[in-house]
């Protein structure tokens, strides 16, 4: 029955594209590892059908110059066959895309909590919204740039995504409260430029940031907020910030994660993050033990 209901978490996860919910560290961890799995079969069927599509097509057009040159009709009915298979291939692998997973998940998720496990609260629930699909999804585009140049770009443009990618909470075992959300903003440009011989040739390239924002709640029964830093130094420009009162502060952390190089879609570098956490964790100091108690 466990095991059922687990499968039916798993796939409601899938149906929605998202984990968004509170559950134990183990309980994610059990689905980052069934998502992982379901992933890595997607992603291994996906290629083998891409080069299936890649071969009948490549094989249609081969056969064409055999058959012209052996003036064989026999010859040229293999060229239909390959083209039907290079379509139907094609077809299956765009539906593989589809179901295909964003990377975030075991790429940044996976090893930030692992790093976290032993300062999060044993058995706590950790709070978690998390998209599983590409930020280049039409639900998430916000718009198309005017036609422009760039050197011997003729014609480019830029087309805009943006949302909401993570955001997270989880108690600390030392009573702390540490809550991350990243904001991601994602800009793909087309650039279409023209050679010598009259050819047309269009580039992509990927320009990515995600603004993160850290928010520690500060147990004020075991620690002291120390001097703040000025703000926007160092290349992240991070900026470093307190809120509230007698109640309850909380230290407040701000920085801007740059991921490009041209790839697709990248997917931020959790190490960076998991730095800003200690480092926003320098500026705490542990309050003293009461001498007479």
């Amino acid at each position: 029955m466990a095991q059922q209901e687990h499968g039916a978490q798993i796939q409601a996860l899938l149906d929605a594209k998202r984990m968004q919910g509170e559950w134990p560290l183990t309980r994610i961890n059990y689905f980052i590892s069934q998502l992982t799995e379901y992933d890595l079969v997607i992603e291994k069927k996906a290629k083998v059908y891409t080069g299936l599509t890649a071969g009948s097509f490549i094989g249609a057009f081969i056969f064409i110059f055999v058959a012209a040159f052996l003036e064989n009709w026999k010859v040229a009915l293999i060229i239909p066959v390959l083209i039907v298979v290079g379509i139907i291939t094609l077809i299956i692998t765009m539906k593989y895309s589809k179901l295909d997973l964003r990377n975030e998940f075991r790429e940044f998720l996976a090893p930030l909590l692992d790093n976290l496990k032993e300062d999060i609260k044993p058995e706590s629930d950790i709070s978690l919204d998390l998209h599983l699909t590409s930020v280049e999804d039409k639900a998430f585009f916000q718009g198309k740039s005017d036609k422009y140049s760039k050197g011997v770009y003729h014609k480019c443009y830029d087309h805009i995504y943006e949302r909401d990618l993570l955001t997270m909470s989880l108690p600390l075992i030392d009573g702390n409260r540490l809550a991350l959300s990243g904001h991601e903003y994602l800009i793909k440009s087309v650039k279409t430029k023209r050679n010598p011989r009259g050819k047309y040739k269009t580039k992509t390239k990927y320009k990515k940031k995600v603004m993160f924002d850290i928010r520690l709640r500060i147990n004020p029964d075991k620690f002291q907020i120390k001097k703040l830093p000025d703000e926007g130094k160092g290349p992240l420009k991070r900026t470093v910030s307190v809120k509230g009162g007698q109640a309850g502060k909380t230290l407040r952390l701000q920085f801007t994660s740059k991921v490009g190089g041209g790839l697709e879609d990248p997917v931020p570098d959790w190490k960076i993050t998991l730095e800003q956490i200690v480092y926003l964790y320098s500026f705490l100091s542990p309050l003293q033990a009461d001498a007479s108690s």
